[in-house]
């Protein structure tokens, strides 16, 4: 395995998912989600240390949360459809 460089690091670690309190790495969280709620929590991760404000990230999280919330009403209602004509 080759040593890690600056440019390795940035890319597989870049800081700002790397500065929780906590010390944990951001994607050890996030991949236990979906990926819409993992990237949001990404979002909102980095949304303090990546940029001047906050503000584009946590934007960029609403909408992901919006995509789950629109993606599991799609499955509930065909569910609720599929029963609805077994029945």
């Amino acid at each position: 395995m080759d040593e890690p460089t600056p440019r390795t690091e940035k890319v597989k670690h870049p800081h700002y998912y790397n500065q929780h309190p906590a010390g944990i790495e951001c994607y050890r969280i996030v991949q236990e989600f979906s990926y819409n709620c993992g990237t949001a929590m990404a979002y909102i991760w980095r949304a303090e240390y990546k940029h001047e404000t906050p503000i584009e990230d946590l934007m960029k999280a609403r909408e992901h949360l919006t995509f789950e919330i629109e993606r599991l009403t799609a499955i509930k209602n065909k569910l609720q459809n599929q029963d609805r004509d077994s029945a």
